[in-house]
């Protein structure tokens, strides 16, 4: 009789312990699942930002593109790095430009 006494108290002390862990288990997939909305959040906002951007740039584009020296003024972001000294990295007349 002892030792089945000794089975059922060892068998409960395993399922509160699986309880726990399963417990623990939720709290954390809770806490995940919260990151994952504010990550998606933030990736939906960059996203409507850069469809925005895009939509300038092929409006520029359709208008005759960016031609050398071109300041980009016009677009929402800046573009003086990839302009200055000439299109294309090889400046004018080197195939990179478009007028």
């Amino acid at each position: 009789m002892k030792d089945k006494t000794i089975s059922e108290n060892t068998s409960i002390e395993l399922m509160e312990r699986i309880a726990s862990a399963l417990e623990m288990i939720c709290e954390k997939l809770t806490g995940i699942e919260g990151k994952i909305e504010d990550l998606t959040y933030e990736i939906q906002s960059h996203g409507s930002a850069m469809n925005e951007c895009l939509e300038v740039v092929a409006q520029a584009y359709e208008q005759g593109g960016f031609g050398c020296g071109e300041s980009g003024q016009d677009l929402p972001f800046s573009v003086e790095g990839q302009t200055e000294g000439g299109c294309g990295g090889g400046g004018c007349g080197s195939g990179g430009c478009h007028n």
